[in-house]
């Protein structure tokens, strides 16, 4: 008997704990941030006087994201404060991060080009489209817009069904068990 309570409160932390990872993708300006991905900003820059790393606005005055930001080496385009890893003409680095002025010149597929996971598409979305001969088809796509289906959940790499949405956005769960950014 006692066995069995203490496999049911163990059940319920894991439930509880996998529910709090799902709800929270992403963290609010103002919050402390270790790496530009927890932001739902983009972007964890560390202030001067406080030396604490906190999510901040991607674009404004003096903003200084960790990770590479534009003239930094970089070797894929997600990597990238502005988006856009391009070959350097420098001989210090051979890819740099800087402005999207082009989106052939970036480094990583873009929407529509095959891809294995989502951290090679610039968009972050790397989603299963057809299952071909057996053989799973992977293509870059944009993340999910407002009131669109979306997939909060991330396998191996791939978005199965639908994207995530896009920055700014959450996917909520509405009373049909089906998933809309919000």
């Amino acid at each position: 008997m006692a066995q069995h309570s203490i496999m049911s409160i163990l059940l319920f932390v894991c439930l509880s704990l996998c529910f709090e990872v799902a709800q929270s993708q992403f963290r609010d300006i103002g919050d402390e941030c270790s790496n530009n991905s927890e932001c739902d900003s983009g972007c964890c820059g560390i202030r001067i006087q406080d030396s604490i790393a906190k999510c901040i606005p991607k674009r404004g005055p003096n903003t200084k994201c960790i990770g590479p930001n534009d003239g930094d080496s970089c070797y894929s385009s997600d990597l990238c404060n502005s988006g856009c890893c391009f070959r350097s003409t420098s001989r210090e680095a051979a890819a740099e991060c800087g402005p999207k002025r082009h989106p052939q010149e970036c480094l990583g597929p873009d929407n529509g080009d095959f891809c294995s996971l989502s951290a090679e598409c610039d968009s972050g979305c790397c989603r299963r489209t057809s299952t071909e001969f057996r053989v799973p088809t992977n293509k870059c796509e944009p993340k999910a817009a407002k009131n669109a289906t979306c997939n909060p959940l991330i396998n191996n790499g791939l978005y199965p069904d639908y994207c995530p949405c896009a920055r700014g956005l959450t996917c909520q769960l509405d009373r049909n068990d089906r998933y809309f950014c919000k």
